[in-house]
């Protein structure tokens, strides 16, 4: 789809930097008219990533320092998304485009990569915590249980192997994004409906093999 909603967007931001109080009260109601057109509508990347660094700008004339953090993690969230095409079907309302807006890619490069440290930082006490429980399960399994320490450490790497696997396809994202939401009561009220909007996750429709066999005979039966 196009970035239908980008070319107004770039207007406001073109008369924010022209108007001597950046984000006036009338810019604030046309960024709030804006966003307001967008909920529950399917939008690309780049309208919301434009959004967000209006908000960005906007929250940082009132020196709401939390609201402005909020839009660097989603925004660089969003960005690494776009390299993994796998995970871009997740999302019911973003539509993920291949390229990026010149101007996102400068602001974004004059900040620093706080979504992937902290990715980082999740990472590391995890591998810690789950190395600590491992060999703690090792020792149990040896000397406790008396099992033998082949089998005792065959289990030990088929465990650590498993959580790591689950926690890095789903634990550390999940423990990121409610980071990312315990920011909510920061936001204007519109920014944290499109934010719960843009970001609600699609449900995955459950196949029910045997329902389904059950209409294929019957529908045998009526031939």
């Amino acid at each position: 789809m196009a970035d239908y909603f980008l070319g107004a967007l770039k207007a406001l931001e073109r008369r924010s930097k022209d108007n001597v109080l950046i984000f006036s009260d009338v810019l604030t109601e046309r960024l709030d008219a804006l966003v307001e057109s967008m909920i529950y509508q399917k939008i690309s990347d780049n309208d919301y990533l434009k959004t967000l660094e209006l908000y960005y700008k906007k929250y940082q004339r009132f020196e709401n320092h939390k609201g402005m953090y909020f839009c660097i993690l989603r925004m660089q969230q969003i960005m690494q998304l776009k390299n993994v095409r796998k995970r871009q079907e997740n999302w019911h309302y973003l539509e993920f485009t291949s390229d990026v807006d010149s101007e996102v890619q400068e602001f974004l490069k004059a900040h620093k990569s706080y979504y992937q440290n902290a990715i980082y930082e999740y990472a590391r006490v995890f591998l810690l915590i789950l190395l600590a429980v491992t060999i703690a399960i090792l020792v149990l399994s040896v000397l406790v249980f008396q099992v033998p320490f082949l089998i005792g450490w065959l289990v030990s790497i088929a465990f650590y192997a498993g959580v790591w696997f689950f926690g890095k396809q789903k634990g550390i994202d999940f423990l990121m994004e409610k980071q990312i939401q315990k920011l909510y009561p920061d936001l204007d009220t519109l920014c944290q409906r499109l934010d719960c909007c843009v970001m609600k996750k699609q449900k995955k429709r459950k196949k029910n093999f045997l329902k389904d066999l059950l209409t294929s005979s019957q529908s045998i039966k009526k031939c």
